[in-house]
C-alpha cells in the first residue's frame, strides 16, 4: 500500500488549525483551533505526533527539556496569548492536555465543524456525541 493511499486516521493542517478524525468509521469530524491560544495547543500536538514519528513509535512524549521549541511556538503561533516561563508554559500545556482536550463534549480549546453546540441536562452547551465517540477521542490523549 503507497504512502498516498494509506488510511491516515488523524490528519493535522497548520495551514488551517484544524485536526481532522477519521477512526475506522467510529468518530469523524473536524475540530479548528480557531484563536491564537487554542492554535499553540494544536501546534504543541503537531509537535507531539512529530516527535513519535521520529521515534518510529507510538510514546509518550516529555515536553520536559523542550522549553525553546514551545516558547517559540508560545509567542509565534500563540500569539503570546500566556507566559512562556518554563515553569508556567509547561503546567499550563500539561494541564490542558490533561483536562481541557480530552473534553469533546464542551470542546474548550476548539470547535467542532459540522456540529452545532446545544443546550445539555447541564447548565451550558455542549456537543451531541455518543459516549463511545467521548472516549474514543480521550483515548486518543491518555498516556
Amino acid at each position: 500500500m503507497s504512502e498516498n493511499t494509506r488510511h491516515r486516521p488523524i490528519t493535522i493542517d497548520l495551514n488551517q488549525f484544524k485536526l481532522h478524525i477519521d477512526l475506522k468509521k467510529r468518530i469523524e469530524f473536524t475540530l479548528h483551533f480557531d484563536s491564537p491560544s487554542r492554535r499553540f495547543y494544536l501546534s504543541v500536538i503537531a509537535f507531539v505526533v512529530s516527535e513519535m514519528k521520529r521515534l518510529r513509535k507510538v510514546t509518550t512524549i516529555s515536553l520536559q527539556g523542550q522549553h525553546e521549541i514551545l516558547a517559540l511556538l508560545n509567542e509565534s503561533v500563540g500569539g503570546s496569548a500566556g507566559s512562556s516561563k518554563e515553569e508556567i508554559l509547561l503546567t499550563r500545556i500539561y494541564k490542558k492536555w490533561k483536562d481541557a482536550l480530552p473534553n469533546l463534549e464542551e470542546a474548550p480549546l476548539f470547535k467542532v465543524l459540522g456540529k452545532k453546540k446545544k443546550y445539555d441536562e447541564g447548565a451550558g452547551k455542549a456537543y451531541p456525541f455518543t459516549e463511545a465517540q467521548k472516549d474514543d477521542w480521550a483515548n486518543l490523549l491518555s498516556t
